[in-house]
């Protein structure tokens, strides 16, 4: 048996039903937990600076999220069996965000709400991509993400690999990785939220092989874009994030 609680910004365990306690907090004092799973060992808390997933009960830590200073981690909310993450931030005189995870923390997207205050909860809606949050005066609001995954026009075997653009997201630079099976025209397109052309990488002839093209967002605004790689074979989507 076992069971876990606060004792203030602390991180306790007990495994011996509350007879006696230790504390297993990360470097930091904890502002939130969640189970990251099924099992009771796996936690994920934030701390100020930092989101961190342990698998073993809280014996070790792994940061699987870090930001500077400007950004504080308020809440976390975690579905195991989707391997979707969410963490709630705050910085001052900026509007909140929250941050979005698909694979356990590997890649994350940013997302900026309509309001200023701090996130003080986060609870899941209908469905892993449905988020209900709530702030102590500008009220509950429902955010539901939507993910565009690869897309390929052809079956072949000759559509284009587009690789998830790194880093996601991107401060100042967001690599465009893939490859080309067959010798193509090829071209890019990067298009915001809301369907709106930002830029275009104009066309060229390439040969088969693995590429990588750097694109420089600090024309953009922070938000939510779409990079398109387009060939003669078929076309790949690629979802990722600039951050200011």
């Amino acid at each position: 048996g076992g069971a876990d609680g606060f004792a203030g910004h602390l991180l306790v365990r007990s495994d011996d039903f509350g007879d006696s306690w230790r504390n297993i907090s990360p470097i930091h004092a904890v502002d939130a937990i969640d189970f990251g799973g099924t099992d009771a060992k796996t936690l994920v808390v934030s701390t100020f600076d930092r989101v961190s997933r342990s698998l073993d009960g809280g014996e070790t830590w792994l940061t699987v999220l870090r930001d500077s200073a400007r950004y504080s981690f308020t809440d976390v909310l975690f579905d195991p069996a989707s391997e979707t993450g969410y963490v709630a931030t705050t910085a001052q005189n900026e509007n909140s965000r929250i941050m979005m995870t698909k694979d356990n923390g590997e890649t994350w997207r940013s997302v900026e709400l309509p309001v200023t205050e701090r996130i003080s909860e986060m609870q899941f809606g209908v469905g892993a991509n449905v988020v209900l949050i709530a702030t102590p005066n500008e009220g509950v609001f429902r955010v539901e993400f939507v993910t565009v995954d690869v897309e390929s026009d052809t079956e072949d075997g000759t559509a284009p690999i587009l690789e998830p653009v790194y880093p996601n997201p991107a401060p100042s630079t967001a690599t465009f990785s893939f490859e080309i099976r067959v010798a193509s025209i090829v071209s890019i397109d990067i298009h915001d939220a809301l369907g709106r052309l930002v830029a275009s990488i104009p066309d060229a002839h390439m040969l088969p092989g693995k590429y990588v093209i750097p694109w420089s967002t600090t024309e953009v605004a922070g938000g939510v874009y779409y990079c398109t790689l387009h060939t003669s074979t078929g076309q790949s989507v690629r979802e990722f994030a600039v951050r200011r």
